[in-house]
Parts: C-alpha cells; sequence; structure tokens
C-alpha cells in the first residue's frame, strides 16, 4: 500500500484561555497537507493483516435454517473429541466468522449460533 496525500482546509482556532490566565485570542490556522499511510478500502483487511484462517468447509449458508446451519458446523467439528469440546469448538469458528465478516445479516445469524454452541458446550460441561 502506498501513501496519501491529504489535503486540510484552514479554519479559525477559537479564543480561549489559558490555565495561567492569558487570553489567547482567535488565529487563523493554514491550510495545509500531509502524507498518511493508505490504509485502503473501508471494510477491506488486506491480505497481510487479515488473521482468521477458515480451513474447514461446513456448508454454512446465512439463508439456511437455524437448525440446519448448526448440524453442518458441528459435522465438521473433530469427531474425536467429546461433545462439550465440539460445542466449543463450532461456537469458536462461528465468533470467528462473526468477527471478521462485513454482512450484518452474517454477523448477526453467526454470533446467535455461536452463543447456542457456547450454551451447549456449558450445559455438557454441567452433567459431568
Amino acid at each position: 500500500m502506498g501513501r496519501l496525500r491529504v489535503r486540510r482546509k484552514g479554519y479559525w482556532r477559537k479564543a480561549y484561555t489559558r490555565k495561567d490566565g492569558v487570553k489567547v485570542k482567535r488565529a487563523w490556522v493554514p491550510p495545509t497537507t500531509y502524507e498518511i499511510k493508505d490504509r485502503g478500502e473501508k471494510g477491506r483487511t488486506p491480505p497481510s493483516k487479515q488473521w482468521a484462517r477458515f480451513e474447514t468447509h461446513t456448508g454454512w449458508k446465512k439463508s439456511q435454517p437455524a437448525t440446519v446451519r448448526r448440524r453442518r458446523v458441528l459435522a465438521a467439528t473433530d469427531r474425536r473429541k467429546s461433545m462439550a469440546n465440539r460445542y466449543l469448538e463450532a461456537g469458536r469458528m462461528m465468533l470467528q466468522l462473526a468477527n471478521v465478516t462485513t454482512d450484518r445479516a452474517t454477523e448477526e445469524k453467526a454470533r446467535a449460533d455461536s452463543k447456542y454452541f457456547f450454551a451447549k458446550s456449558k450445559e455438557k460441561r454441567g452433567r459431568r
């Protein structure tokens, strides 16, 4: 990513009184230009800064009913683990999706699914 030149407009700074009681008159702050780092398009994270790794294909879609979405995510977890740990893993997968998506509907459904999985994990752990 490159650098961007920002042109700031001039403005009148308001008069104020300093702590030591000296009154400062209003003053004209002249226009200026400065360079900043280009942060890219809003809502887009450059590949070097992306932290989420979606390595498992779950078949999760926001258009599916909640039962289907949750069954598919749970099916994508490691079957050798206990059910409590599988629920925990599924909840973390959904929370990761909710944290990185820019789509509001996806975020809401993924967050709701993660809460469901965390509650189920807590319930399973309590039965021991």
